[in-house]
């Protein structure tokens, strides 16, 4: 039996296909990990417009609506939540709730700056799933932005960003 194998050593035919075959896979494997990045990318980027939108939202309504009211159920907390939640992520609808709408002092002490933060995580039950991750042991990553927007007059904005 051993004599039989022993000719295999010295044999180059067909290693050709043994390294097309590692190629391609390797090929494939960091095609479809671009994919994942790319993904990956394209969710935070998503998120972040999301958070835009709901504290420029809340920001607008501080300002049209009620300044004073900062409650749960005021104006500037339930236009925050709606736009923000009208933003998808990766096609699945970011996790945002009163809590996560906050009301921050700016720099001078003052409290006109209203705070969003949206996301998609484990612990809100959307996180993101992933293609190759699974093959690494990451079935799913978790997404999170924050954005602040800040209501002063017209004329008196001392930074725009």
């Amino acid at each position: 039996m051993r004599m039989r194998f022993r000719h295999l050593r010295r044999d180059e035919r067909g290693m050709t296909f043994v390294f097309v075959g590692v190629g391609f896979m390797a090929f494939m494997a960091a095609t479809t990990l671009a994919i994942d990045v790319g993904m990956f990318m394209t969710a935070r980027s998503q998120a972040q417009n999301a958070a835009d939108a709901g504290a420029h939202a809340g920001a607008v309504a501080l300002v049209f609506n009620s300044y004073d009211d900062r409650s749960a159920s005021g104006p500037a907390v339930q236009s925050a939540l709606s736009a923000a939640g009208a933003n998808k992520v990766i096609h699945a609808d970011v996790s945002v709730t009163p809590a996560d709408v906050t009301f921050p002092n700016g720099p001078g002490g003052v409290n006109n700056r209203v705070k969003a933060t949206v996301y998609r995580t484990t612990d809100r039950n959307n996180a993101v799933p992933t293609l190759i991750g699974p093959l690494f042991g990451v079935p799913i990553v978790n997404i999170m932005a924050t954005a602040t927007a800040e209501a002063v007059p017209a004329n008196a904005a001392t930074c725009i960003k």
